[in-house]
């Protein structure tokens, strides 16, 4: 499936910008971890959560850390864009970054519209 979609490219080229001295699956992981925290931060305050994101942010430069709040801006302009609703903006980025590891369980399946089976 093209991409027709500008913000994944957007994302790829700030997210290897973005905290050089960790391994790419790590800083995918901690952005991930970071965004999911400060959403659920702006709905519903958890001090633990709050807790953990500082924890997270302790790692990386304060560079980076900038680069990680435009990278949340980026996927939410992304998956406001995102055509049709069973396109992955995330794991597309996931897989385009080689970031998937079979010894961790990960396995994805190809894009592509999804498949209806119809048993008569």
């Amino acid at each position: 499936m093209a991409n027709a979609n500008p913000h994944v490219a957007e994302f790829i080229s700030l997210f290897n910008q973005t905290a050089r001295y960790h391994h790419r699956y790590e800083v995918f992981r901690d952005f991930v971890q970071m965004a999911a925290c400060a959403v659920h931060n702006q709905v519903a305050f958890s001090q633990q959560l709050e807790d953990e994101y500082f924890n997270l942010v302790k790692r990386y430069e304060r560079e980076d850390v900038n680069r990680m709040g435009r990278l949340l801006g980026i996927l939410c302009c992304g998956l406001a864009r995102q055509q049709p609703i069973y396109d992955d903006m995330l794991g597309r980025i996931f897989m385009s970054q080689e970031l998937g590891d079979a010894r961790r369980g990960q396995f994805f399946t190809p894009y592509g519209p999804m498949l209806t089976v119809i048993i008569c």
